[in-house]
């Protein structure tokens, strides 16, 4: 009849379930059985703990968005839950990081602040991950500044390579506002860094053997 429902034992691995069931207790799930998870009509909730299978539990995640399933995927940090939107490393090597990813599907935040990769293995992981959110840390004249950093002061008499200034002002995507009083910039160097300054800039203009105090808004 076309309004039945058939019911009928699922196989999964080495187990088979009910397909009326609500919930579901995996000890394991092969790649290729990923799919038989679409045959459970009632489905709610998948308890993974205790399965090993990352890679086919973030796919199953894919596939089910509305089904709640409790897993965790090994890593340096110890177990990360697989639900998780925001993941702090300190830890995990480069290669680690990018074998996790794939298996971290909700993953919007990722928080290397406090890492020791290096600059150009960050960039590679922002390159290789253009959606996600990836904080870290970035170098000035000496301090460690948080990318995410909206609003950057320069304390009295700072001072070092104007290179790094330009860098620095390029790598704070989310930076509003900026303050250079304390760092002594010359006319020609306000001039080079003018493209990299946001909107709402403090600096000293040297004239006439005196600073004065200028904005750009």
């Amino acid at each position: 009849h076309p309004d039945s429902e058939i019911r009928w034992s699922v196989p999964i691995g080495e187990e088979r379930f009910d397909s009326f069931s609500e919930e579901l207790d995996l000890s394991a799930l092969p790649e290729e059985d990923v799919e038989m998870l679409r045959y459970f009509p009632r489905l709610k909730r998948i308890d993974a703990r205790r399965c090993t299978d990352s890679s086919a539990l973030a796919e199953a995640a894919r596939l089910l968005p509305d089904t709640e399933i409790l897993w965790s995927v090994p890593s340096a940090e110890g177990p990360v839950d697989g639900n998780a939107e925001t993941l702090v490393l300190r830890r995990a090597g480069h290669d680690e990081i990018n074998g996790l990813l794939p298996l971290l599907p909700k993953l919007q935040t990722l928080d290397l602040r406090e890492s020791s990769l290096r600059t150009g293995e960050i960039d590679e992981l922002r390159a290789a991950w253009p959606a996600l959110r990836i904080l870290y840390t970035v170098n000035l004249w000496g301090d460690g500044i948080s990318s995410d950093t909206r609003s950057l002061t320069l304390g009295e008499g700072a001072r070092g390579e104007l290179s790094e200034l330009k860098e620095a002002l390029r790598r704070l995507e989310d930076l509003e506002s900026a303050d250079l009083c304390g760092a002594e910039l010359s006319a020609e160097e306000l001039v080079e860094l003018a493209d990299f300054l946001p909107a709402q800039t403090k600096y000293l203009v040297p004239l006439g053997g005196s600073r004065w105090a200028a904005d750009r808004l």
